[in-house]
Formats: structure tokens, sequence, C-alpha cells
């Protein structure tokens, strides 16, 4: 993987859930790693729920190997802030080389 292909900067991001002052569950994002990756958007599609029209985008991020990243976290795309949920982390040949990321955000 050439360093100059790795042109979108990011930031994983992991669930914390705290209580709040009622007692209520809540969920914040938390820091896990910077890093440096390429992008190729794979498709866009849309859906019907409940009465509203819903605009997804699917997306595979590809950056450097990286411990612990798994499909309950987050990427933020830095650039824009753009939110992309991770659906799956891949080691394609097993050698802790390169990750890739299948990714999926709404599009408003």
């Amino acid at each position: 993987m050439k360093a100059g292909s790795l042109n979108i900067p990011f930031r994983i991001e992991e669930p914390a859930q705290d209580v709040d002052a009622h007692g209520q569950l809540s969920v914040r994002w938390t820091r896990f790693v910077n890093g440096w990756a390429r992008r190729d958007v794979m498709r866009g599609d849309e859906e019907i729920i409940s009465q509203t029209s819903t605009a997804t985008e699917l997306a595979v991020f590809e950056t450097r190997w990286r411990t612990g990243i798994t499909p309950n976290m987050r990427l933020i795309d830095t650039r824009d802030d753009q939110v992309w949920n991770i659906r799956s982390a891949i080691d394609r040949d097993g050698k802790r080389r390169e990750l890739r990321l299948v990714c999926e955000r709404v599009v408003i």
C-alpha cells in the first residue's frame, strides 16, 4: 500500500455508555484512533421505511492494519465530518498489513 494513495484523513470512534442523572443510558463516542485511508464508493441505495425515503451509501476504506477495530465502531471522514458506520473490518490476505473497512452512511 503506497502512502500517496492514502489521502482521506479519518478518525475511528467507539461507543461508550454512560448513565445520566435520571438513570437513563446514553451513548457517547470516544476517539479510538486517527489515520489515513483510500476510499472507494461502492454503491448507493434508497429504501422506504415508515413512509420516509432513506438513502444510504456503501464504501470501502483501505488503510494500514490496526488491531481492535470492530463493526460496532464508526469512521469519521475528518475532511467534512461524514459519519460512516463500520459494517466489517477485513484483513484480506491475513498478513496484518492492510485493513479493509466496509462502511455505510445515511445520506441526508
